[in-house]
């Protein structure tokens, strides 16, 4: 029992984390920067034809650049494959947000109970008609 406890939790926490960084390039308007895809309240999804590259490979149409994996060296890939290096996170910049994990959560945690708060409410209801009927059809005052 522990240890599913102990997955579920390593699990959860895991994508409550952030994203790593990549790389994120557009083979046809040659653009090309740092992309942070996320974290627990938000991610950054790209329209095509934008790519991304989590490895420290970028294979692109003119060739296969090696990335070191150090954000201060992003401009220095970009110029090497060709493209135009744009600074921020172009998550940001030319991506679409979509809301993350935890604002899910924090509806959920917040309207499950009222909704069983409701649910039980009118329940105790009904009951409590069921009983007046009943009550009323036996003949007792």
């Amino acid at each position: 029992m522990y240890k599913q406890v102990f997955s579920i939790f390593v699990i959860f926490i895991s994508i409550l984390g952030p994203a790593y960084p990549q790389i994120a390039f557009n083979p046809v308007t040659k653009e090309c920067g740092v992309y942070w895809g996320g974290d627990e309240y938000a991610d950054y999804a790209f329209p095509s034809p934008w790519e991304t590259s989590q490895g420290l490979q970028i294979i692109t149409d003119s060739g296969v650049y090696k990335w070191d994996g150090r954000m201060d060296s992003v401009e220095d890939i970009c110029e090497r494959m060709g493209f135009t290096y744009i600074e921020g996170n172009l998550g940001e910049i030319k991506g679409e947000m979509r809301w993350g994990l935890l604002p899910w959560l924090y509806m959920i945690i917040t309207v499950v109970p009222i909704v069983v708060v409701i649910v039980l409410v009118c329940v105790a209801f009904i009951l409590f008609l069921k009983f007046l009927e009943k009550r009323h059809n036996s003949g007792k005052p």
